[in-house]
């Protein structure tokens, strides 16, 4: 059975992000595939592991550092994406499902920090 990490709606939202960019990837240009694509690629996958590691942590500190962190792979990747709609990869409109889903996992991560302020 799958520990209570694996169910937090963070987990979940990011899961089905990492699940989207793979599904993005046969549309991409095959210039862009192997340089840009793939630091996208990597940085979602980094996301995934990183909120699996804030999931962990226990000490409350620890853990708000860990979600900064994680905002600042949510950083790194809106500007990577923004680059990649600049050069062309993919159409105006996967670049807004794209961004979209970046936004409500950062509200989600930052309501996580919030709570850990009280």
């Amino acid at each position: 059975m799958l520990s209570s990490k694996f169910e937090l709606p963070i987990f979940h939202k990011t899961y089905r992000f990492v699940k989207l960019i793979d599904q993005y990837q046969e549309q991409i240009p095959k210039k862009k595939k192997y340089t840009l694509w793939k630091k996208c690629d990597d940085l979602s996958l980094e996301l995934l592991q990183k909120v699996m590691r804030a999931s962990d942590e226990r000490e409350a500190y620890k853990r708000k550092q860990r979600l900064y962190d994680l905002n600042f792979v949510l950083d790194q990747l809106r500007i990577f994406f923004r680059l990649c709609f600049e050069t062309q990869c993919f159409s105006e409109k996967k670049y807004l499902v794209l961004v979209t889903h970046l936004d409500e996992m950062g509200k989600m991560i930052d309501g996580w920090i919030r709570s850990l302020e009280r």
